[in-house]
């Protein structure tokens, strides 16, 4: 069933259940220039234009050609502060991209990022379509002992099981 209603300006939707609410994926080519805008906004790291643009209407839970959403490019390209402005507007922390990687995945190597998402109930077991986890990725780092414990002491699971194992 697509949806499609005055405050969504976008060319194709696809219909997506995430947990009890529903998101709308499409292809960043597909976006209007106000998504467009949102995501260059969002690598550039520009708070004042992402907060602007999300005034506007812009969807924080948009999805680019790569199938990443726009949490997961603020957790690799931006600040804390800008993951923060997204999830303030309804960015959904538990959004996958193609291989099933969350946001918390994509930046163990940054604490005040994971504490972030934890505290907007990112989910700390989730697993990627490899069945890598937060925890799993972080101990495959080098130099993030740190933040391993920190995922321990917050309810990463630590006997998770990885490539079948």
């Amino acid at each position: 069933m697509l949806h499609h209603t005055r405050n969504q300006p976008f060319k194709t939707l696809y219909k997506l259940a995430v947990t009890a609410t529903t998101i709308f994926i499409v292809s960043i080519n597909q976006l209007d220039a106000q998504q467009k805008n949102l995501f260059e906004a969002v690598r550039n790291n520009n708070l004042k234009e992402v907060s602007a643009l999300l005034n506007e209407g812009a969807n924080p839970n948009a999805y680019d050609d790569d199938s990443d959403n726009v949490l997961i490019n603020a957790a690799i390209y931006a600040s804390a502060n800008c993951m923060k402005l997204l999830l303030q507007r309804k960015a959904n922390p538990n959004l996958k991209n193609k291989y099933g990687q969350t946001p918390l995945m994509l930046c163990t190597h940054e604490l005040d990022k994971m504490k972030l998402l934890l505290h907007y109930d990112a989910d700390i077991n989730a697993k990627s379509n490899s069945e890598n986890t937060a925890l799993s990725i972080a101990c495959s780092e080098y130099g993030l002992y740190k933040n391993v414990k920190w995922l321990i002491d917050n309810g990463a699971d630590a006997l998770f099981k990885r490539w079948g194992g």
